[in-house]
């Protein structure tokens, strides 16, 4: 059985590092030596013949042709492991007391990948005994070390992990996640990772095992020895499972991950407001799981709101961490259901529960708008586009409200009958308010401020095109070459004449009429705060979150645009 198992992974060696320079060559023959057990069998003799028909000057042939192996240094080491074997065969056979002594061939093989990963880099190159350490992980004896080496091959970087997803490394890995084997456990967590960080494509066939079992196990597991940073990775894992994958998200919120990710988010959470360090690994990817979690799950997400979700990741909102910040404001995004002509909502939640528990959301996330990260504001611009979805009315509302005080600025009259827009934009004000710093709490301008802002930076520059027809929506360029946002509307030749969407200032439901508009008029004017950011991918979309609401920006006509801007 020993030298069985060896020729085993001999035949693997020199097959796995002679194609190592053809992908697809490296791909046939991994397909023949593990897809089905009688081409497996077929293409393992032919190994062995080659090897043994070469010595009488013969040459089999197989189709397609496959690359002479014959010649690698691993059959001298299957030629020195069955000569100790052998040799043990007459001592056995006279002294029945003795045992048969295991060939060292594995363990020789560990600790020459353990060497060569002291040595070795992406310039060099790889390691021959690669094929052999993913037999090894099959054997109990030296599967620990097998573990840990492979992992820290992995962890040489992405080429790295390409190299171990080529020879095969997938069947092995999830096989090893039906041990029980505590000590096995962080190591195999780790190698997960690395792999699903490359290849998010290995979720399906993870889930079609119950792989998300093992991972949630383990994050919810009392164990001390599971470090912060292990639980952390396993959280990735749970996170890229549930990632576009609506079976993956079923599974995993039946199997109670969301129960599991609050209790620890809970835990978290206390030691960070405790004034310690705190796991802010660990909480940045407690909070993506539950956003993939609950991302397009209208039950899932039900379950969240009744767990109070909202409220518990508020705190994170003013986090010095900016990727804690951007954390909770995709997941609260995620909370935000885009609702389709069809209907839809969340299951077991009255439909203006819903539309009240998003707005307090939407009011959480109003004040991220002059965060100093962009990645904060990018999850916020994601995050106002899913709500420019969802509460499609009443946005398109606002545009139109906006629209109309658009055009009595630009006429010079008063703007609108909202109280938001009747202050800071009178003809006596000779300019615009200076722009809100990005800075903590304490200098985040309150939302009349913002709306204010928005007004007066939409009058003319007073230079003659008081007349102009302004292209619907656009943003209006200042003197100094900058982009203002402005939803603009058609202005007649007539002074009487003014085109508007909503004249009479009525709002297009019930809803809106009671809500009064001016949340989604600040919602509005957030969108066009981030589609005119400095930073292109915030700006990018922040454009595609107006979009959403049927509200596209551009150059005001008439006016000179910046070199090099392109909006």
């Amino acid at each position: 059985m020993d030298l069985s198992w060896l020729l085993f992974d001999v035949h693997t060696a020199p097959a796995a590092s002679v194609t190592q320079q053809d992908p697809l060559m490296l791909m046939l023959v991994m397909d023949m030596h593990t897809a089905d057990l009688l081409v497996a069998s077929l293409f393992r003799n032919f190994l062995l013949a080659e090897r043994i028909m070469r010595a009488s000057a013969c040459s089999p042939v197989s189709y397609p042709r496959l690359p002479p192996t014959h010649h690698h240094p691993m059959w001298q080491a299957w030629d020195m492991a069955a000569e100790m074997c052998l040799l043990q065969l007459p001592d056995l056979l006279e002294n029945e007391d003795l045992e048969f002594q295991p060939s060292p061939f594995f363990s020789e093989q560990l600790t020459a990948f353990e060497l060569w990963l002291e040595h070795g880099s992406s310039d060099k190159k790889p390691p021959e005994q690669l094929p052999i350490v993913l037999q090894v992980l099959l054997s109990q004896v030296h599967r620990l070390r097998a573990l840990v080496l492979l992992g820290r091959f992995l962890d040489m970087g992405r080429w790295a992990v390409d190299l171990a997803l080529s020879v095969g490394i997938f069947p092995y890995v999830l096989k090893l996640l039906q041990t029980t084997a505590l000590d096995l456990r962080q190591t195999l967590v780790f190698i997960w990772t690395k792999i699903l960080a490359l290849d998010r494509s290995c979720q399906v066939d993870l889930v079609k095992d119950s792989g998300q079992q093992y991972f949630i196990q383990y994050l919810d597991s009392s164990d001390s020895s599971s470090s912060t940073d292990s639980r952390a990775q396993a959280a990735f894992v749970l996170a890229v499972i549930c990632d576009g994958h609506p079976r993956g998200q079923s599974l995993a919120a039946g199997a109670g991950l969301l129960g599991v990710c609050l209790t620890h988010l809970r835990h978290s959470l206390a030691s960070l407001t405790a004034g310690e360090a705190g796991p802010l690994l660990l909480i940045k990817w407690l909070c993506l799981c539950l956003g993939k979690l609950c991302q397009d799950m209208p039950e899932v997400t039900a379950m969240a709101l009744r767990e109070r979700v909202p409220e518990q990741l508020a705190g994170l909102l003013t986090a010095s961490h900016p990727e804690l910040r951007a954390a909770a404001v995709f997941t609260l995004g995620t909370l935000v259901q885009v609702v389709d002509s069809e209907g839809g909502g969340l299951p077991g939640v009255n439909e203006q529960d819903r539309l009240a528990a998003e707005r307090a959301i939407a009011c959480q996330l109003l004040p991220v708008t002059y965060d100093g990260s962009p990645l904060v504001r990018a999850e916020l611009a994601a995050a106002l586009a899913r709500f420019a979805a969802g509460h499609a009315v009443l946005f398109k509302d606002a545009v139109h409200e906006q629209q109309r005080n658009a055009a009595l600025i630009l006429r010079g009259g008063s703007a609108g009958s909202g109280p938001e827009a009747a202050s800071g934009s009178a003809p006596g004000n000779s300019g615009p308010r200076s722009a809100p710093s990005a800075g903590g709490p304490s200098s985040m301008p309150t939302l009349e401020r913002t709306s204010s802002s928005l007004d007066e930076a939409s009058k003319p520059a007073g230079n003659g095109d008081a007349g102009i027809h302004v292209s619907s929506p656009g943003v209006q360029a200042t003197a100094a070459g900058a982009f203002s946002p402005l939803l603009s509307v058609s202005i007649g030749d007539s002074a009487d004449t003014l085109h508007s969407p909503l004249d009479s200032g009525s709002y297009a439901s019930a809803d809106a009429a009671r809500v009064g508009g001016g949340l989604y008029k600040h919602l509005l004017q957030a969108a066009c705060t981030l589609a005119t950011d400095p930073a292109p991918k915030v700006a990018r979309i922040g454009r595609a979150a107006l979009r959403v609401a049927d509200v596209e920006l551009a150059p005001v006509m008439g006016s000179k645009q910046p070199q090099g801007s392109g909006i």
